[in-house]
């Protein structure tokens, strides 16, 4: 074909004129409905027959991926899809532990490229820290809420870590000896 006009339900889509047809934002109202596509050259036209859309709703639930500092004073949370901002900014959503059991202290939380949150904590010194994330919740018409809930993850650090700078002077004993 040299000419494409896709149509729903029978009535011409505007600007729908492209041999592939893409839609970018499926709702739930949409489910049922029927594409099809006419083409047509210099001799000749056909439509095709029509696809009828069917809508799946999302019953996945967000997944804690893991959790790095990444500043001392902020963490990033990352989950396995969007989760929702109303969810993931609710700080009693949160709770951070050392390994003495203490509660690290949560004054914001913001979500960052729809998969990650990041929260700022107070001063993170060296020791352990677990995340416990509960009832975070994903942005589906119905949404889900995060499995297993609660969520545990070992706080990490996010590199890059720096030993030794790449201009830096590095020695040592080739004889083994410990100095």
């Amino acid at each position: 074909g040299l000419t494409f006009q896709w149509q729903s339900n029978g009535v011409p889509i505007l600007g729908a004129t492209n041999p592939v047809l893409t839609i970018p934002a499926v709702t739930i109202a949409m489910n049922g409905s029927q594409y099809r596509v006419a083409i047509s050259n210099s001799t000749s036209f056909a439509i095709s027959s029509n696809a009828i859309l069917t809508i799946l709703p999302d019953t996945n639930a967000p997944v804690l991926l893991g959790a790095f500092i990444q500043t001392n004073g902020t963490v990033r949370v990352s989950f396995s899809e969007p989760v929702s901002p109303a969810s993931a900014t609710l700080l009693s959503n949160y709770r951070i532990t050392n390994s003495a059991g203490a509660n690290i202290s949560i004054s914001g939380a913001v979500v960052s490229d729809n998969t990650n949150v990041i929260l700022t904590v107070a001063a993170l010194p060296a020791n352990t820290y677990t995340l416990i994330v509960s009832n975070v919740q994903d942005r589906a018409v119905v949404p889900n809420a995060i499995a297993p809930n609660p969520s545990i993850a070992r706080i990490g650090y996010l590199g890059p870590l720096i030993i030794l700078d790449f201009a830096g002077t590095w020695r040592y004993e080739q004889s083994g000896t410990h100095l």
